[in-house]
């Protein structure tokens, strides 16, 4: 009934929700869809003429395609930056 993306970058967590406020059934939209897409679009106008950058608490090998896992504290250090202002 509810089809959910989420996501995040250096710059910014970001979550696409799709439904009905009625509890209808979207038939066959999953996250991986239409959410997907949505949030693609959404991330990349939100990013237009931001620098890359790497994401926090990752040493430079451990980037997305990588093959090292995030490191203690990794999301707390993440999330810190939301609750900063940054």
């Amino acid at each position: 009934r509810d089809a959910w993306f989420i996501g995040y970058t250096a710059h910014l967590v970001t979550g696409v929700w799709m439904g009905y406020d009625d509890g209808r059934s979207l038939g066959k939209v999953t996250g991986g869809g239409a959410p997907a897409r949505l949030w693609r679009t959404f991330m990349a106008a939100a990013h237009e003429g931001l620098s890359p950058r790497p994401l926090p608490g990752l040493p430079g090998d451990a980037q997305p395609g990588g093959k090292e896992r995030p490191g203690p504290g990794f999301w707390k250090r993440l999330l810190a930056g939301l609750t900063a202002g940054e």
